[in-house]
């Protein structure tokens, strides 16, 4: 520790860097975590296209799309609460925990089932 004039300073600034350090990889950790969430929610309507039928998934999917509309619409906080959905812009869209209906309803009318 040649340039540091005290021990405890020098130990302070590497404890600094290594929260940062320990920050950084937990957000990376959590951006793949969330990229697996969208994968697995995808799968899911997969596979309830194949229990239920693709037209039947499409169909509940938009029935959900309708109601989180409504809700969104919808200025009571008590409602607000039931969404399960969400249109993040930009950068949020990463920490959204759930893909927009939009999307998984256009990925399942591609999927063969």
């Amino acid at each position: 520790m040649k340039n540091c004039s005290s021990f405890i300073f020098c130990l302070s600034l590497t404890v600094r860097r290594r929260k940062y350090q320990i920050q950084y990889i937990r957000d990376l950790f959590y951006s793949l975590l969330i990229g697996f969430y969208d994968f697995a929610k995808y799968h899911v309507d997969k596979g309830g296209a194949r229990l239920a039928g693709k037209s039947s998934m499409i169909a509940a999917l938009e029935r959900l799309n309708r109601v989180f509309e409504e809700v969104e619409n919808d200025a009571t906080p008590a409602m607000q609460t039931l969404k399960i959905s969400s249109r993040p812009a930009g950068i949020m869209r990463f920490f959204s925990t759930h893909p927009p209906l939009e999307e998984r309803i256009a990925r399942l009318k591609e999927t063969r089932v």
